[in-house]
């Protein structure tokens, strides 16, 4: 965070569900607020991958899902821009997403990461996890987690 409290850089992940796009509007009223670049950053999880490529669809479901990366980050970054942020950016990754935004915050040295809670419960987040738990857990700046 800078001397005067504001954030300088922010990172925000998303998928394009409820969550994220709660998490994405906060992160472009927080960079509007304290004049912040805006790194928008949509991760297509590798998890997925492993399982179909079980099935024996994994060139047809990567191609899939880099095509819906590619729109959800262009759709991100144009509604950051129609809110009025110049200094804004957007990633389409492949990878384990709490991983990836966790490297993305480095190398881009942000001050805040901000993603959206995922709401899942029970046998399901004993097995997977909560990539906002991981990010919570990990990170070395400050983080925001949107309901």
């Amino acid at each position: 965070m800078s001397q005067k409290g504001v954030f300088r850089r922010i990172l925000v992940g998303y998928d394009g569900s409820d969550n994220a796009r709660r998490a994405l509007n906060r992160a472009i009223e927080l960079a509007r607020q304290s004049k912040a670049e805006l790194r928008i950053s949509v991760v297509a999880d590798t998890m997925s991958y492993a399982t179909n490529a079980r099935r024996g669809i994994y060139k047809q479901v990567n191609e899939q899902t880099k095509a819906n990366a590619v729109n959800l980050a262009s759709d991100a970054l144009d509604t950051a821009r129609l809110a009025g942020l110049k200094d804004v950016y957007a990633s389409d990754e492949v990878g384990q997403p709490a991983d990836m935004l966790l490297t993305l915050a480095t190398e881009y040295r942000v001050d805040l990461i901000v993603v959206g809670r995922r709401g899942i419960r029970g046998l399901e987040r004993f097995l997977m996890g909560s990539v906002s738990t991981a990010v919570i857990n990990q990170a070395k700046c400050d983080v925001l987690v949107v309901k």
